[in-house]
């Protein structure tokens, strides 16, 4: 059986907008992050989950909701 280590990393949005599908995160990450993304696939690092972060309550008061940041999981094989 396979072994795997892992690795979380925060990834920063440019566009601090509601993230509803995959390609609305992955279009708004910031240039800093998309190096991120690029050396961690390079080394070989898989991303296996990908949860946003949003604030805000898109209530009259609080203002619209926005992502602000996007935690990432990957895995590799070891």
């Amino acid at each position: 059986m396979p072994k795997y280590e892992h690795q979380a990393v925060a990834l920063k949005i440019k566009d601090k907008v509601l993230a509803f599908t995959r390609k609305d995160i992955l279009s708004g990450i910031s240039e800093e992050s998309s190096e991120v993304l690029d050396g961690l696939g390079n080394d070989g690092w898989e991303m296996v989950a990908a949860i946003p972060f949003s604030s805000g309550s898109g209530g009259l008061l609080s203002g619209p909701m926005r992502t602000d940041c996007v935690l990432a999981f990957f895995k590799r094989q070891v």
